[in-house]
């Protein structure tokens, strides 16, 4: 686990990335380095500072070179099936110096090319350079779990693990990406493509592979997408089959994350994913200490606490608890903008930062946590419109109509919305359609907004669910989850605990996301992911039965990291007009209607919503980040 940066230019940056892997030195305290290569008329410049998981010698140290010096690799992530891709490679007669999964990643890409990344259990995000062919390329796993961002301009190509470390490395200000953060302020919408929230830098996507060329006069990249699974259902396959062999893959999963050369704890919630990772660690080690880290809401009625003591209980854990109180939150939050470096959805990402400080001061240095799950399994309120859309596509139109009425039966749901977003999504396909785009459109708060200046900045005030256009019919929900864990929604979450974790130099690792493990389960019959009754993550909890608690399993809930956001605000704001004084650097904000909209939130005249966060986030992340 590491912070990587690269350059490659007409000129020599050798400052420049001495200062950019210092600005990542939560990223890898263990150590630093950096390798320059000439070819031709460029400079490339590899740089990586390193989080010491396995293999603690300085053997794992990087850049690394090949044994046959014509590979240079960095690398920040994990390769959990390290040791049996290495004895593949042994007899496949390549040599090894090291026990790291560093050696055996870099082998891999030399014995097996790009088809190695399908062999891979494990989040990458690495640069390797082809000394034989001049090709850099740049990969990040199939999730998304490590990040790449990377700038194209003035005749350079540089990347790095985080936008302002990438700033630090071609020393330049970036301006503010007005589309993105109009469509944050005024939608909630962060995932965008391969768009950040600075104009000048893109984020390599999931599953996505990029490559220049340094024997070519002009720097030019090409992007291409090495992960694309079948979700075409499997043939005939019984439930009882597939409870089975999920459990088995999944308890294979735990097995691979818990290799380590350092200490090993779990983020704990008391939700499903959280409760079966920590029960299936239980299972495969009896005698194993595990230590939990949760965060307490106290006298709240988002508290889960009674649920954490329960598998605390059960696995006979050390627990570790951390309960946030208002004051720290306003003390922490410049801090927690800075590092999470692009604005965030909700101040659940606090939760989970004092989760990782937790591990931090507890001396834990690897997490596993549950992301990923609510994705595959279709959890959340199990994807209600998506499966109705697959029911009515493949003539159940009686069957969707029951599923409907028994999913809305269910706590904190409601048939009416349902019925509406059902319809919504039966005629996005269509895009002639007036009944369409009169459903995707939604309404600019103008009180909030300039609109003049928003026309001068040319910024599409028409966001809609286009995005969601992709989608396929015949198994709508399926093909919905995929685009959710991969394109809109885990990518967000991913990116929080990516940065969150790395800022207190913690391995967060995810064990439901295996591309194996993935392209199993999109393949099974949509009824054994929601039944007809509306049990989210059916087929996972029954896979679960003899690990997890009943009372775990049975849970109809879901609250996850979940705050109490309005008390926190209330904290926050004892000076809103200097809170949203940042919101001046946006010039189509209309600052004045920002701090009314704040105020009347405070008093009980407008109902609490997101937009108040994020309008509080966007002012502190323009003064903090942007322009700091």
């Amino acid at each position: 686990m590491c912070g990587i940066a690269g350059i490659v230019s007409d000129q020599i940056h050798t400052v420049a990335m001495q200062n950019t892997l210092l600005s990542m030195s939560h990223r890898g305290p263990d150590d630093s380095g950096s390798l320059e290569i000439k070819v031709d008329k460029w400079h490339l410049l590899l740089g990586q500072t390193r989080l010491s998981i396995i293999d603690l010698s300085s053997k794992g140290n990087q850049p690394f070179t090949s044994f046959n010096q014509k590979f240079d690799l960095i690398f920040n992530g994990e390769i959990y099936n390290y040791k049996e891709l290495k004895n593949q490679l042994i007899s496949s007669g390549l040599k090894f110096n090291s026990e790291s999964d560093t050696e055996v990643l870099l082998n891999a890409w030399i014995h097996w090319g790009v088809d190695c990344l399908s062999k891979l259990k494990g989040m990458f995000a690495f640069a390797i350079y082809n000394r034989s062919n001049g090709s850099l390329s740049l990969i990040r796993d199939a999730f998304g779990i490590k990040p790449i961002f990377y700038s194209e301009k003035l005749g350079k190509f540089a990347f790095a693990s985080e936008p302002k470390a990438l700033q630090n490395l071609i020393s330049k200000s970036f301006k503010l990406n007005d589309q993105k953060m109009f469509n944050y302020l005024a939608f909630g919408s962060q995932s965008f493509g391969n768009e950040t929230f600075f104009e000048d830098i893109k984020i390599l996507e999931p599953g996505h592979i990029l490559t220049i060329n340094l024997t070519e006069p002009e720097l030019k990249s090409r992007v291409a997408k090495w992960w694309q699974p079948d979700i075409s259902q499997k043939g005939d396959i019984s439930e009882s089959k597939a409870i089975y062999e999920i459990r088995e893959s999944f308890l294979e999963n735990i097995q691979l994350h818990l290799r380590s050369d350092v200490p090993i704890g779990a983020a704990l919630s008391g939700g499903i994913d959280s409760s079966s990772i920590v029960c299936a660690m239980h299972y495969i080690k009896p005698k194993f200490e595990i230590n939990t880290f949760s965060y307490i809401a106290s006298g709240s009625t988002k508290n889960e606490e009674f649920w954490v003591d329960i598998v605390n209980k059960h696995v006979n854990a050390k627990a570790h608890k951390v309960f946030v109180t208002p004051a720290e939150l306003l003390s922490d939050l410049d801090e927690l903008i800075k590092f999470q470096g692009e604005p965030f959805g909700s101040l659940s990402i606090y939760a989970q930062y004092r989760v990782y400080k937790l591990a931090k001061d507890s001396g834990v240095k690897v997490v596993l946590d549950g992301q990923g799950a609510d994705e595959l399994f279709a959890g959340y309120d199990g994807y209600p419109e998506w499966k109705f859309r697959s029911l009515i596509r493949s003539g159940n139109i009686f069957q969707a109509i029951d599923f409907l009425i028994k999913w809305s039966s269910g706590p904190d749901r409601s048939l009416v919305n349902v019925i509406e977003k059902s319809i919504l999504t039966s005629v996005l396909s269509n895009k002639t359609s007036e009944f369409s785009r009169k459903f995707r459109k939604r309404k600019i708060p103008s009180n909030l907004f300039l609109l003049n200046e928003i026309e001068k900045n040319n910024i599409d005030t028409q966001i809609s669910l286009n995005a969601l256009k992709d989608i396929g019919w015949d198994r709508s929900l399926t093909s919905r989850l995929l685009h959710a864990l991969t394109k809109t929604g885990l990518v967000d979450l991913l990116r929080y605990g990516d940065r969150n974790s790395m800022r207190w130099s913690v391995e967060s690792r995810v064990p439901f996301l295996t591309t194996d493990f993935a392209e199993y389960v999109l393949r099974l019959p949509e009824s054994f992911l929601v039944s007809q009754n509306g049990r989210t993550k059916d087929i996972f909890r029954k896979a679960m039965y003899g690990i997890v608690p009943n009372q775990i399993l049975e849970r109809k809930d879901k609250v996850g990291f979940e705050t109490p956001e309005l008390d926190w605000l209330k904290t926050l704001a004892n000076e809103p007009n200097t809170l949203l004084e940042g919101l001046s650097e946006i010039s189509w904000v209309n600052l004045n209607g920002a701090k009314v909209h704040f105020q009347e939130v405070l008093n009980g005249q407008r109902a609490f919503n997101w937009q108040s966060w994020r309008l509080i986030n966007a002012a502190k992340w323009a003064t903090i980040v942007l322009r700091g």
